[in-house]
């Protein structure tokens, strides 16, 4: 009788400890997707090709998780009791002085390939809390969609961080550069320790 109910559970216990194993693999699959290496090397991966805006319109893109960036700032910088923006190196008390911002603007990365992607992955980057960060609000206007080749953060201690990321952020998602902000990424990252290597 005992061995009769053993049986099953020891059955259905294999096939949770399977399931497990599955979801565990998925999610460091997912985990690795995002490139690591040197700047430099991930930089001379990327394809340069002309960009293309044809069909660009925001809507396309999903939206983004605003109090998860604010959380996620306010944890990353303890020092500033409020909402701290990185490019200009200002702490700001309310969260109203500050504007969530796309690194790789939405419009770069249709610009850079994004035409091709189906909805589901243009939700994915527009939601990419690796891509986005805290701005003071009227740097964030000023920005725009430009590209490093057209503007870089005015705090020079924010340089290398934007650079770095934003190469990181086109090689996760196989985007390419042009010419110009392939040149400027070059110059930028030959500023930064070690060279970006």
């Amino acid at each position: 009788m005992m061995r009769r109910r053993l049986g099953p559970t020891i059955i259905l216990l294999a096939l949770f400890a399977i399931a497990l194993s599955s979801v565990a693999r998925d999610i460091d699959s997912r985990a690795s997707a995002r490139p690591e290496g040197p700047a430099a090397e991930l930089l001379a991966q990327l394809p340069v090709e002309p960009e293309n805006r044809a069909g660009y319109e925001r809507d396309r893109f999903g939206d983004y998780d605003r109090p998860a960036v604010l959380a996620a700032n306010h944890a990353d910088y303890p020092d500033c009791d409020g909402y701290y923006s990185a490019a200009d190196a200002v702490c700001h008390l309310s969260a109203d002085g500050v504007q969530v911002d796309h690194l790789v603007p939405l419009a770069e990365a249709w610009d850079s390939g994004a035409w091709s992607w189906g909805p589901d992955q243009l939700d994915q980057f527009a939601g990419d809390i690796q891509n986005l960060w805290l701005m003071t609000s009227a740097l964030n206007q000023a920005k725009s969609d430009a590209d490093p080749a057209e503007w870089r953060p005015p705090a020079e201690a924010a340089v290398c961080d934007y650079v770095t990321t934003w190469i990181e952020v086109k090689a996760a998602y196989s985007l390419s550069v042009d010419q110009a902000e392939r040149a400027a990424l070059e110059q930028a990252l030959a500023s930064c320790p070690g060279g970006g290597a």
